[in-house]
């Protein structure tokens, strides 16, 4: 509910309420604007098994279309149509014994990145609910 109030509010306070003031709109005027968020970020849990394609669970999605494939054997891409910004652009996953991303983006398209077993043998089925977060910085 609206609060209103206004200058000489006891003196006019009989007269009618046609020229208060709505204190939450004017609250609502002086207050800043939201700052923008310092980048856009795509975070999900990843889970692989067999030769199919990672299925993701979408945690937050502030970047846009993002596609998460198998390319052959413990090897995916992490694709989108121009949305990694080239030197602005993270990626991070959890922990997986012998895995090994792409550290430099030379593509604002896909992110690749490989996972291996305990005999370095590049493998499937190593992501089980493993979180990946992506950020793109403005």
């Amino acid at each position: 509910m609206a609060t209103f109030i206004k200058t000489g509010f006891w003196e006019k306070a009989r007269k009618g309420y046609k020229e208060w003031l709505n204190l939450d709109e004017l609250i609502q005027s002086l207050a800043p604007p939201a700052p923008e968020p310092a980048y856009k970020v795509y975070t999900a849990l990843l889970t692989q098994t067999g030769t199919n394609a990672p299925v993701a669970t979408v945690l937050e999605n502030t970047i846009g279309a993002i596609t998460i494939m198998r390319s052959g054997t413990g090897e995916y891409r992490v694709k989108s149509s121009g949305l990694f910004t080239l030197n602005k652009t993270t990626f991070d996953i959890a922990p997986i014994l012998g895995f090994i991303k792409q550290d430099q983006f030379s593509n604002i398209n896909e992110i690749t990145f490989i996972t291996r077993n305990t005999s370095n043998i590049t493998s499937d089925g190593l992501l089980t609910a493993k979180k990946l977060e992506i950020r793109v910085y403005n």
